[in-house]
């Protein structure tokens, strides 16, 4: 493996001219490059699969039609997706963002606990892949996600999907050592899509859903110390049969939450308002040590 600094000020250029190498030479198979100012532009195979791009500073990297490549983005530093499969970045530290266009694979990571900061993806297209890691914040916008298992909330991190989720999939969430972690839906979530609840250590993680007839994934209840709210959900009653949570207005079914859980890992109870104290329905662990720091309104009556 040979270290490459890319030289920055020399503005955009391609990754395969030798010139803007700080060895002013040809490239080799398992090269670690760097990158911490001006632009780099990556197209098709440009960046062997076998390759490290160090994407730091204030640079910015312009891949399309790449295939499999494989970078390390820190500090603000900044990359556009166009129409590229087998993407994979790891965000190390720093506030970095994404921009993707057309199709693109993406799988994101936070290499292990410690790294705190944030990623902001900018999609205006079809993103499939992955969003995982610890303590970095991250936030989706737009478009058309098609998760393939992602987790959210681990370590406090909060995990904001503005998008459409389709597909089959599934999200992991959590706490783990963090008195709280978050994953909140903005928009719709598909009916093959699972949401796998899993706490932590001692705190909780609240999972968010801001349109509950939207949402459509099956919920895996595998905690004992965690929360769901229902924004805005205007129920009076609710019931529960056969894995599913129906809510009333009335003797009206509004709306439902469906379990894919054979035999729950902690009790649940079912709360009005939300666990903020806004309008809606909380569903959240209750009978367990692990959930006494869990807020909550005044319990929602069964239906009869």
């Amino acid at each position: 493996m040979t270290a490459r600094t890319s030289i920055g000020d020399k503005g955009s250029y391609a990754v395969s001219n030798p010139n803007n190498s700080s060895l002013n030479a040809s490239s080799e198979p398992s090269d670690d490059r760097t990158i911490t100012s001006g632009t780099m532009n990556i197209t098709g195979q440009q960046l062997p699969a076998s390759d490290v791009l160090n994407v730091g500073g204030n640079a910015t990297v312009n891949i399309r039609n790449g295939i499999e490549d494989n970078l390390t983005v820190g500090d603000n530093a900044r990359v556009n997706l166009t129409s590229s499969v087998g993407a994979t970045i790891h965000n190390v530290f720093g506030n970095i963002s994404i921009k993707t266009v057309g199709i693109n694979q993406l799988d994101l990571l936070t290499p292990g606990r410690g790294f705190h900061g944030s990623v902001h993806i900018q999609n205006s297209g079809i993103l499939i892949g992955s969003l995982n890691g610890f303590s970095s914040n991250y936030t989706l916008d737009g478009g058309r996600f098609y998760n393939t298992e992602s987790s959210g909330g681990f370590d406090g991190q909060t995990e904001i999907i503005n998008a459409d989720v389709l597909g089959h999939g599934v999200f992991h969430m959590g706490s783990f050592h963090a008195p709280f972690g978050k994953m909140e839906f903005m928009k719709s979530v598909g009916p093959q899509q699972t949401v796998s609840m899993e706490g932590g250590f001692t705190g909780y993680s609240v999972m968010q859903v801001d349109h509950p007839e939207k949402f459509r994934a099956a919920v895996d209840w595998q905690t004992q110390n965690s929360v769901i709210d229902l924004n805005g959900l205007v129920a009076d009653s609710y019931s529960y049969h056969d894995g599913v949570l129906d809510f009333f207005h009335g003797n009206a079914v509004i709306d439902t939450l469906r379990f894919s859980t054979a035999g729950f890992a902690g009790p649940f109870s079912v709360a009005q308002g939300t666990s903020t104290g806004g309008a809606g329905v909380e569903i959240y662990s209750s009978g367990t040590f692990q959930s006494t720091s869990i807020p909550h309104g005044s319990d929602l009556p069964l239906h009869t």
